[in-house]
């Protein structure tokens, strides 16, 4: 059976230095765990850390958490669908927001068990995921907003990179400031201007992020950080990378063609593959596939010499014809991860989680 290693002093680590670094410069941390289906010892090693609240977009990671009894305020990332509103009122305390209507059936929901939501108005700045738009638009719906009960306004936010790749910077980061003191001129109470997520960290490395942003959602830079590292060139200082590590057995292994004998169709997945011929190859096939990390390209082998040639729903192809050691049926490989594989090795219960 897989496994997946999941070391909490590198969490740890990761979190306390994103933390102290995010805190000396104004900002708190939200710590976002649905990148780890909210495993509940990463949980408290994000707390422990000193994250300010926990979220996820994932309203049954809240249930979980709050059934557990932690204390810390929970927030939820994404925008309740109508179906979802009553566990939400019921589980999260801060909700992120994009939509009039919702709001106002957050306002309903709240005042049948007289309960105070908190909320965050998510504008978009560019990236066209959620949030009003134009960003400005938020501010047709303060005399709206006026009328709420139990709903309190308490932030204004945004998202950048996860669906538009759009780069944070100071101009639309800045946005958020601007729509903020207007706001606040007109009565909204913003406390809170939550400048998005592991994607502007490096703008706060850069000291460039605007003054007046004091929250971050931060997840893979504190699980993983190799975001940071690999896709933006700016490695957080003191961040580890390996925090969660697949651990996968060999199943059999052999010497065979690098090509498929036979006309070539299209895959499992309706993808036609392309090979290359490197003549006769050794192979090892292992006990894992895209049900559980979702695609091979997430995967990171720890060992030289060892290629991910593909997968399948449960089977994970390597050449190791060039790995220096001696493999055989039983063997584990390692492999590091980013952050797709940890969203489906997490969630996988077909992957054993081992804490360490």
């Amino acid at each position: 059976m897989a496994e997946l290693l999941v070391n909490l002093e590198t969490i740890y680590n990761n979190a306390r230095t994103v933390v102290n670094f995010c805190k000396e410069n104004g900002i708190f941390v939200t710590g976002v765990v649905k990148g780890c289906n909210a495993l509940l010892p990463v949980v408290s090693v994000f707390i422990a850390a000193g994250c300010k609240g926990i979220g996820s977009s994932r309203i049954n990671h809240l249930r979980k958490l709050r059934m557990e009894g932690y204390k810390v305020p929970l927030w939820l990332l994404r925008p309740p669908s109508p179906s979802e509103i009553p566990e939400s009122v019921m589980f999260a305390d801060v909700v992120l927001v994009s939509d009039l209507k919702i709001l106002e059936m957050i306002e309903e929901s709240a005042k049948e068990i007289k309960k105070e939501v908190q909320a965050i108005l998510m504008v978009d700045v560019g990236d066209l995921r959620e949030g009003w738009w134009p960003a400005e638009d938020v501010l047709t719906i303060i005399p709206e907003l006026k009328k709420f009960t139990y709903v309190k306004i308490i932030g204004i936010g945004t998202n950048m990179g996860c669906y538009g790749g759009v780069v944070p910077d100071e101009k639309n980061t800045g946005k958020l400031v601007t729509i903020a003191e207007n706001m606040r001129k007109e009565g909204i109470g913003i406390e809170i201007i939550s400048g998005g997520a592991t994607s502007s960290l490096p703008l706060l490395l850069e000291k460039s992020l605007p003054e007046g942003v004091n929250n971050l959602r931060v997840g893979e830079g504190i699980l993983l950080g190799r975001d940071l590292s690999e896709l933006w060139n700016k490695p957080f200082p003191g961040v580890k990378l390996d925090g969660f590590v697949l651990r996968a057995e060999i199943l059999e292994i052999r010497t065979k063609p690098s090509v498929p004998e036979g006309e070539i169709f299209v895959d499992a997945f309706g993808r036609k593959p392309v090979f290359v011929d490197k003549g006769l190859r050794k192979k090892a096939v292992l006990g894992v596939g895209k049900a559980d990390f979702m695609s091979p390209e997430f995967l990171i082998p720890r060992e030289e010499g060892i290629e991910i040639l593909g997968a399948s729903s449960d089977h994970l192809i390597l050449d190791v014809e060039d790995y220096k050691g001696k493999l055989k049926v039983g063997d584990f490989l390692e492999f590091e991860l980013r952050y797709g594989g940890l969203l489906g090795l997490t969630a996988s219960e077909d992957v054993k989680k081992v804490f360490i």
